[in-house]
């Protein structure tokens, strides 16, 4: 099958990204973002923990770590590093490491969880007054599904309003 593809000229994603960065001098930007997305699989999930790739300068990546003792280890794994780079990149362009102490960034982004819309009260007698004049008065499994529904539309409300209030 590759072959085929390979005969009637078809690139996969791959190489299309490739071509468009060799044609608008991009290779430097995307060989970064590939560096940083691989370096968990590159340094392992334990000292993933403890530093982060933090810019690219030239042949030279800085790499930030959370303490010197952690700096001074991955000082002394630094050929085993650069293999790494190498193999699971592609390129040999990372020819040095810098290593640098300060605080990382998370490896995921934190995640803002709201907190639960049950702690909202909201005044619902109106609702199932308008509910039990409505045609689904008939219905009491839609009209309950419709009044929590529109209850929760409620909850959600007021919380926004007094997330406003606190922002302000």
């Amino acid at each position: 099958m590759a072959d085929k593809q390979a005969r009637r000229g078809w690139l996969n994603s791959d190489q299309v990204l490739e071509s468009v960065a060799r044609k608008f001098k991009l290779t430097g930007v995307v060989d970064r973002h590939r560096l940083f997305a691989l370096w968990p699989q590159i340094v392992g999930q334990h000292l993933n923990a403890v530093c982060r790739p933090d810019r690219l300068n030239g042949h030279t990546l800085v790499v930030r770590v959370i303490d010197s003792v952690w700096g001074q280890d991955l000082r002394m794994h630094t050929d085993v590093i650069l293999e790494q780079i190498a193999k699971h990149t592609g390129s040999d362009r990372v020819t040095k490491l810098r290593i640098v102490t300060g605080p990382i960034a998370p490896s995921e982004p934190a995640i803002r969880r709201p907190r639960p819309l049950n702690d909202v009260a909201v005044e619902t007698a109106d609702i199932d007054a308008a509910l039990t004049r409505s045609a689904l008065r008939d219905h009491p499994r839609l009209k309950e599904t419709l009044g929590h529904l529109w209850a929760t539309t409620r909850r959600m409300a007021k919380r926004r309003e007094e997330d406003q209030a606190e922002a302000r």
